[in-house]
């Protein structure tokens, strides 16, 4: 998987009031990276056993730091 970290940087660069950053770049480096954010974000429907336990209320959330 190619870099991200100009996407990043992008991105957080528009949340910061004093840095602007070109609406076309960010747009193109969205474009560039689609494959990359749609493959982060796509995840499998959830088995029976899975649904039964959030539907349930009982959960486990796992968060790994990079």
């Amino acid at each position: 998987m190619e870099s991200l970290t100009r996407l990043r940087s992008a991105l957080l660069g528009t949340l910061e009031a004093q840095n602007t950053i070109d609406e076309q770049e960010l747009f193109d480096l969205l474009v560039l990276h689609r494959r990359n954010l749609v493959n982060l974000f796509d995840t499998k429907p959830p088995s029976e056993d899975e649904r039964k336990e959030l539907q349930g209320g009982a959960y486990f959330i796992l968060l790994a730091a990079t």
